[in-house]
């Protein structure tokens, strides 16, 4: 069995939340001002044609905020299969990816590494070097 592709998450998501909320491609495309062929061909990742070099397109993220915007539910929940989904509830309502305790070890190990930034924000958010 071969691993989804992002833009095959974003189609199978795509369509199931323009389900739950009884939008047609169409109406969809009106609310988020992301055309309906964009939307016809996010929900069809296989009609989208390689480019001269062979990668395929994919997802802009500004359409792909809008288009959750318009339908109610954070960007993100458009990204990621359901697999990944731990059957935990995101504070929001929304399932909580198994992913996210991965990610903040991984964010955890990366402030302990990192030396502090040098730079400040002023109040009127300015930057400035901070005091050693």
């Amino acid at each position: 069995m071969r691993t989804p592709t992002l833009n095959d998450i974003l189609a199978e998501n795509l369509a199931q939340k323009m389900a739950d909320k009884g939008h047609t491609q169409a109406s969809l495309a009106k609310l988020s001002g992301v055309g309906q062929t964009t939307i016809s061909l996010y929900l069809n990742p296989s009609r989208r044609q390689p480019s001269k070099s062979g990668k395929v397109p994919s997802a802009k993220f500004s359409e792909v905020e809008s288009l959750a915007d318009a339908l109610g539910v954070p960007a993100w929940s458009l990204l990621i299969p359901e697999t990944a989904y731990a059957g935990k509830q995101h504070p929001e309502g929304e399932p909580q990816s198994r992913r996210t305790s991965q990610t903040d070890n991984l964010a955890d190990q990366l402030d302990k590494l990192l030396p502090e930034p040098s730079l400040d924000d002023d109040a009127k958010g300015r930057q400035r070097r901070r005091p050693k």
